[in-house]
């Protein structure tokens, strides 16, 4: 067996939990994500009003699997082609791999704290972010909404203080940085290695030259002209590592979900 086809057979590998994946997130069985009665989830939505809780960890989640069935038809193929075909490109699949883990890491972020105070106020955060972003979608586009943008701010401020009176956020704009670290830091890869490819995969997105010298095997030459020349080869093992621990991180954050589904955890 060839090395082309031997990185063939381990990538197959590595999607071969993808159709279990999209099943889970499908809707088809309602277990999946509803939690049970008496669960840390359940009771943290009864918190958090029309913002549950559960519905945006497994929100998260599900966007992570879109994006990673996406990458598998990308890189292999799918169903009867799924076996013929292996398509290495420089960036694109770096540019799936950053929504998978941008949002296997929010999902992470959203209830590695085993306390519900935190997950409670992570989830009205995560409201308040995209009442800010819905807000600049409808701007451009000139078409305001029923409420003005502090009418809703205000009602998750409200949600905050009934759940959690002590509480001291200012529900102010999320970065990504710490979301990744901390969701990171949730998972068997660590907050350091996970802030590393979140911020490589978003710079071969961006096209940044540098992001996308490391991430390739690459030749400096020289042509006829005396014109110096680059070649650039997709480094099919950093591919497939990057891949790896962005399953990892969706697994990790299915895993802590069905824990918190399941039972009281705090």
């Amino acid at each position: 067996m060839s090395e082309s086809e031997q990185q063939h057979v381990q990538l197959l590998a590595l999607f071969n939990v993808v159709p279990h994946w999209v099943w889970r997130v499908s809707g088809e069985e309602p277990s999946e994500s509803e939690p049970k009665s008496g669960s840390s989830l359940a009771d943290d939505d009864q918190l958090t009003g029309k913002y549950p809780v559960s519905g945006g960890a497994w929100h998260h989640i599900t966007v992570a699997v879109d994006h990673f069935n996406t990458l598998r038809a990308a890189t292999v193929g799918r169903g009867d082609h799924e076996n013929l075909t292996l398509l290495p490109f420089l960036s694109g699949q770096y540019t799936l791999l950053r929504a998978v883990i941008e949002n296997a890491c929010t999902a992470l972020w959203l209830l590695e704290s085993p306390s519900q105070s935190d997950r409670v106020l992570r989830r009205l955060e995560l409201a308040a972010n995209d009442i800010r972003n819905d807000e600049l979608y409808r701007a451009l586009i000139n078409r305001p909404g029923r409420k003005t943008k502090e009418q809703l701010l205000e009602e998750v401020r409200t949600i905050a203080n009934a759940a959690v009176p002590a509480h001291r956020s200012k529900f102010e704009k999320l970065g990504y940085k710490e979301i990744v670290s901390v969701g990171g830091a949730a998972s068997t890869i660590g907050g350091d290695r996970a802030v590393f490819l979140w911020r490589s995969c978003s710079g071969l997105a961006h096209g940044d030259g540098g992001a996308l010298l490391h991430a390739s095997d690459h030749e400096f030459g020289m042509g006829d002209d005396g014109t110096p020349t680059l070649r650039l080869r997709t480094n099919v093992k950093r591919l497939m590592d990057t891949i790896g621990e962005g399953k990892i991180l969706v697994q990790d954050a299915m895993a802590k979900y069905d824990l918190y589904r399941d039972a009281r955890r705090d």
